[in-house]
């Protein structure tokens, strides 16, 4: 009876409020979170790639995230390779966004545990006076580019994010609310059997107590193990999933690329130069009339 009491007393603060939450946008220019985002194939680069945290109460505060000096690990975003491509994720660039921390100092690093087979990055917020976090996701901490090479129609390339502490650890997590290096939260709120270089998901929640409060870190829907970003045949240049995937949209879309000097717009895949000529134009015209699968 005694410990019945007592693994409820343990439990209760975890049910009853909802945890912190660190989420991947994979398209910012969309209204809401979006777990997954279609690309025309031969995509080389995909920008933008947005994440936030925030508390869906605002009561609660942090005063760091992650481990610096020496070790560098944080909250990992990354690709874990699979049989689902043809071509591949190359390399990761991040680019910092709002710290949480008013004049904390903030990173981003390749970490040195790895968490993913693919590439990868943590992100880390040094110590500071405690901040309430916000209530919404609006504005990222960090963003990523995310470079492919040989993008092929059909592919699908997963990213996740990982409390990379928690994993190294064993125990703690990446937020830190006591004065001092602390990181007393920890593990994944609601573990989604994302596939890792170490296991699936092998990121479990630590209770509340010892920890301060649940994360949850929220990348892909349930069950499907990571973002998603979604390889399209050539032609659907502006990647869009309607019926008719194909319209004058996809004209205007390779137009632009076309004066951006995008590599996509190079249909022809010719090496000389310029590189862009007419012929770009009528394999693209080609290419459309070809249609999708």
């Amino acid at each position: 009876m005694k410990a019945a009491l007592l693994l409820a007393t343990f439990a209760t603060p975890a049910l009853a409020q909802p945890p912190i939450h660190v989420v991947l946008d994979m398209d910012p220019a969309t209204p809401g979170i979006q777990n997954s985002i279609t690309i025309p194939a031969r995509t080389t680069t995909l920008r933008g790639l947005a994440v936030y945290i925030y508390d869906p109460l605002a009561s609660r505060t942090i005063r760091g995230i992650g481990y610096l000096g020496g070790l560098d690990r944080g909250i990992a975003l990354g690709h874990q390779p699979s049989n689902l491509h043809t071509g591949s994720i190359t390399a990761l660039t991040g680019h910092l966004g709002s710290p949480l921390i008013p004049n904390a100092n903030h990173y981003l690093t390749s970490g040195v545990q790895k968490g993913f087979a693919g590439p990868e990055i943590h992100y880390i917020q040094t110590n500071g006076a405690p901040t309430t976090l916000p209530a919404a996701p609006l504005t990222p901490v960090f963003t990523v580019d995310v470079h492919l090479a040989n993008a092929s129609p059909g592919d699908i390339y997963t990213l996740a994010l990982l409390d990379m502490v928690a994993v190294w650890r064993g125990k703690g997590g990446a937020f830190t609310t006591q004065p001092g290096n602390g990181l007393d939260t920890g593990g994944d709120a609601n573990p989604e059997g994302t596939q890792t270089a170490l296991g699936p998901d092998p990121d479990p929640p630590a209770p509340v107590p010892p920890a301060s409060f649940l994360v949850d870190y929220i990348d892909g829907l349930q069950g499907w193990g990571g973002a998603r970003i979604v390889v399209s045949c050539y032609a659907n240049c502006d990647g869009s999933t309607g019926t008719p995937s194909l319209s004058a949209n996809d004209f205007q879309c390779f137009l632009n690329k076309v004066a951006q000097a995008d590599p996509y717009a190079n249909c022809d895949q010719s090496t000389g130069t310029p590189v862009l000529t007419a012929n770009d134009f009528q394999c693209f015209l080609n290419a459309f009339a070809g249609g999708c699968p």
